[in-house]
């Protein structure tokens, strides 16, 4: 029978040597001023990495706003083309003389915000979008204002001038637009202009000017031959009583209302409007004097009849206009 050996009793040396080996460090002054070093080494390690990254973010910044300003001394590739877009009238020779750029100009020399104010310095252009399509173009995009009306205005001098107004009110002197396309706008009566200041040949947007466009957008579409009599539209009665009255070659007035766009859509107006002139040229007589007037303004009485009110000139300058319903 084998007996395992019996290990040796450790010696009071070897507890010695373990309890020395578990023992924490001493901590001399020597050591100390050590682990100081050590961690004013690692804060500023942190704090310059920290600053490093504050100033590539704004030199980054920079260069977004205004390239030229942090860019190299040594020329990159200038500019040889300008890639453009609108959809209105606007054309690429237009934006090229009104950005009016340097020959030669590097592309990273083009200031980007500041050419974008330059295009939207003319009231025409309601947004527009530049970029640098590298090597060597300049990408543009506009959105233009859609004019539906027309004003004539007369200045100090005496000179008469025409402007355009667009469906958001903004009032601007129209650039490529075709004399044939200007003709089919009616011209706006009765407004009140304001400046944008004194001095300035700026005007500040007219009110009503939504409720315009709709009417001339309904009336082009569905009455294009009564809308092509139309003159101008008078914004007299709209602030106070919601209505507009539309002057058309015909010597009559037709009065649209806007007070209440329920009850009163634009369409229905316009539908009325179409059948009653139908009906007055079918159920003409020699007695009955000139169309003066059309109100579509009325609404429905309580047995639920549309009143529409037509008045007519007298057949005589001393008789009295008659009125028929």
């Amino acid at each position: 029978m084998k007996h395992l050996p019996i290990p040796p009793t450790p010696s009071p040396n070897s507890w010695r040597r373990l309890a020395r080996q578990s023992a924490p460090p001493a901590s001399t002054p020597i050591s100390q001023k050590r682990q100081t070093r050590d961690m004013i080494k690692k804060i500023a390690l942190c704090m310059l990495l920290g600053i490093a990254a504050i100033i590539t973010f704004e030199i980054y910044t920079a260069w977004e706003r205004n390239p030229a300003s942090v860019k190299a001394p040594v020329r990159d590739t200038p500019l040889k083309d300008i890639a453009f877009q609108s959809n209105g009238v606007l054309d690429r020779a237009w934006a090229i003389r009104t950005l009016a750029l340097p020959a030669g100009i590097d592309m990273m020399e083009l200031d980007l915000s500041a050419l974008r104010a330059r295009l939207l310095a003319n009231p025409q252009v309601c947004a527009a979008v530049l970029s640098r399509q590298f090597p060597d173009t300049l990408a543009i995009t506009l959105e233009e204002r859609s004019p539906v009306a027309r004003l004539i205005i007369q200045q100090t001098t005496g000179e008469r001038e025409e402007l355009l107004v667009a469906t958001d009110g903004v009032i601007y002197s129209g650039v490529n637009y075709a004399p044939a396309t200007l003709a089919t706008l009616p011209y706006l009566a009765d407004v009140a202009l304001f400046r944008t200041a004194s001095g300035a040949h700026e005007y500040l947007p007219l009110n009503g000017i939504d409720f315009v466009a709709r009417l001339v957008d309904e009336a082009r579409v569905n009455i294009p031959d009564r809308y092509a009599t139309w003159k101008s539209i008078s914004l007299k009665r709209y602030d106070e009583d919601r209505l507009l009255i539309v002057n058309t070659n015909g010597s009559y007035q037709i009065t649209f209302s806007a007070r209440d766009e329920v009850a009163n859509l634009l369409i229905h107006q316009i539908a009325r409007l179409d059948y009653m002139l139908d009906d007055l040229a079918r159920t003409a007589t020699p007695a009955r004097g000139a169309l003066r007037a059309i109100d579509l303004s009325v609404g429905l009485t309580a047995s639920g009849i549309i009143q529409v009110p037509v008045t007519f000139y007298p057949l005589t300058a001393l008789g009295t206009p008659r009125r028929s319903q």
